[in-house]
Parts: C-alpha cells; structure tokens; sequence
C-alpha cells in the first residue's frame, strides 16, 4: 500500500503539475544546492512564474521545470548573472537559442554570450541569515570564507552586508567543497585577482588622469576589455592543463 507522500506525488502527477517539494526531488539528483529558498528566490526574481492554487500553494507545470533546469544549468555551467539568464530562457522558449537543451549539461560555450563582468551589481543586500540561506553555505563555511578573504561584505553599517558577487562567490565555494577544496585552498584565486587588481590599476593610471565627457567611459570599456581578456587566457591555460592530461 502507497505511502500518503506517495499518493500525494501520484496525485499531482495525475493533474499535471507537482508541488514544489516534488519539484525539489526531481531536480536534486542533478542539481545538488537546490533548495526550496533557491527555487523560491528564483520566482521573487521573474525567473519563473508557477501557477498558485486557491489556498496560494505553487503548483509546477512540465515547462516550468523545464525552465528551472534551463536556469539552473546556466548558473552551474556558466556561471551567468541572473540578468544573463533571463533573457537567455525567454530567446530559449522561443526557440532562438541553437543547440541548447535542459537534458544534461551545457558544455557549448560563446564569448557573446558572456556577461560584462565590469557591469554594475545588482542592487541586492543580504544579511547573514538571507546570504546562508540563498548560498547553502554553513555558518562554518561561511565564516572560513570570510576569515581567508574570499568573501568580503560591506561593513559599513557594522553588520555584514552581501551583496550579488559575494552569493556568486558563496555558491561556487559550496561547489569547490564537493571535491575537497576548503575556503583555505582558495586563497590563491584571492591572491591572483588581487595581483591583477594592481596590474589594472597601472595599466588603467593614464586613462584616469585624462579629463573630458568620455574619459570614464573609455576607462570603464578598457577594463572591461582587461577583465575579459584575463579570463580567456585563464581558461586558455586551464586547456593546456588539460591537454597535458590527455594520454
């Protein structure tokens, strides 16, 4: 005889749509951070729009897991902007995005598609609770985190504040957790970006002397152009590595 839970799936099923705690199991194997917070988040921020029964719950369509598996996929694949995203999964329902599926894992790649990391943040502001929350990350990892200058919030105000790079941050952390690479192990990327942080700001030394309506805006475009440039020559690098891995 079925458990009530396994009645209540079945049910679902049977009127075409499932709860988000169904919605969580189906997307779990595949997408390990998932949580209900994350899929709620995602709908506060126009990436999906479940239908609501009479009494409010959520009820999620075939398409709309769909959709959540597109998102999600870009976020763990690409590492793409919210922003980015959206407009990716409505030219993706229209059918103007060639090749993409929500099947497996998005392996092509395009510099078009990528985001201008020099673009502003989004005006998000999470507390400690809200950043664990959102992240997945422990009070622990989080803290480890902190201590090794991975992450580094607005203190401002006293408490910490996180805003969109430091969850992006956060989430990719929890990922490098998965294969044993602690917040201690990732000092090295703080310290590279650091380095290059200084490169940049003496490449940069004689654009930002230079006065006129345009001179932010040539500043701006040519970081932007240092900052992409960076990350192709890392992947570059990291494609070395794995060709000398290659038997």
């Amino acid at each position: 005889m079925p458990e009530s839970g396994d009645r209540g799936v079945a049910a679902s099923q049977g009127r075409g749509y499932h709860t988000i705690g169904e919605v969580l199991n189906l997307l779990k194997p595949e997408f390990p951070d998932v949580s209900i917070s994350k899929i709620r988040f995602l709908e506060s921020r126009g990436l999906i729009a479940p239908e609501r029964t009479k009494s409010g719950y959520r009820k999620f369509a075939a398409h709309d897991i769909q959709r959540l598996r597109f998102i999600l996929t870009d976020q763990r694949d690409r590492y793409l902007p919210l922003k980015v995203i959206k407009e990716r999964v409505q030219l993706w329902e229209r059918g103007e995005l060639e090749d993409e599926t929500v099947d497996g894992p998005v392996t092509r790649d395009s510099t078009a598609e990528r985001p201008d990391l020099a673009r502003p943040l989004r005006p998000m502001k999470l507390d400690t609770a809200g950043m664990r929350e959102e992240s997945g990350l422990t009070r622990e990892a989080l803290e480890e985190l902190e201590t090794f200058g991975i992450l580094r919030p607005d203190r401002s105000g006293g408490a910490p504040i996180y805003d969109e790079s430091d969850l992006t941050i956060g989430e990719i952390a929890l990922r490098f957790e998965t294969y044993g690479i602690q917040a201690r192990h990732l000092r090295i990327f703080r310290q590279a970006v650091d380095r290059e942080r200084d490169l940049f700001d003496q490449a940069l030394a004689p654009l930002l002397v230079q006065t006129g309506p345009d001179a932010r805006a040539r500043a701006d475009k040519a970081l932007s152009e240092l900052v992409g440039l960076t990350r192709r020559l890392h992947e570059a690098l990291l494609m070395q590595y794995l060709r000398d891995r290659s038997p």
